[in-house]
């Protein structure tokens, strides 16, 4: 659908996340009750969307980075993939002007939401300090670390315990 009728990764995306939540409120959820997840990538747009609405109260970053310019320094596979989601023609600095434009660092810090962060030490592309570094933008108060030290990347090899940690915690925060 997404190629299909042009809609393209933007800056933007967060006043789609907006919309949906103003949509879900007319139709009679609690607007106090709103969480956003996300994995990889979407676990850094998570963070940019939680900032942008404050009736989001809790996030979490699964395998998400800070600096998402690094994971796409190392691994072109990863700058093709952002790429194509933002449209055939993206060039390096348009998705390197694109993450800096997430403003991810004043994100992690002003948003309203609480933080979950999910991670595995065995992540070959996020690293442990920069999770580290986004517990601490939010601040120790207002985010949680769950790590498994044989985890890799999204904690694909810790899929049941990774879903019940986060249920659970969404459950807690969203109460």
């Amino acid at each position: 659908a997404r190629l299909a009728n042009r809609s393209m990764l933007g800056i933007e995306f967060t006043k789609v996340v907006s919309g949906l939540l103003d949509t879900l409120t007319a139709l009679g959820a609690a607007s106090d009750r709103f969480g956003v997840v996300g994995h990889s990538a979407g676990g850094t747009f998570a963070v940019a969307a939680a900032a942008a609405d404050e009736r989001i109260r809790a996030c979490c970053s699964n395998g998400g980075s800070p600096d998402p310019k690094q994971g796409a320094a190392k691994f072109p596979r990863v700058q093709q993939r952002i790429g194509r989601m933002r449209g055939e023609s993206t060039t390096e600095a348009e998705l390197m002007a694109f993450f800096d434009a997430l403003n991810l660092e004043h994100a992690a810090r002003h948003m309203r939401a609480r933080l979950l962060c999910l991670h595995g030490g065995q992540d070959a592309l996020v690293s442990n300090a920069e999770m580290h570094r986004l517990v601490e933008l939010r601040g120790a108060q207002n985010a949680t670390l769950e790590y498994w030290p044989e985890g890799v990347h999204c904690l694909y090899n810790h899929s049941v315990e990774r879903n019940s940690v986060l249920t659970a915690w969404f459950a807690r925060e969203l109460r």
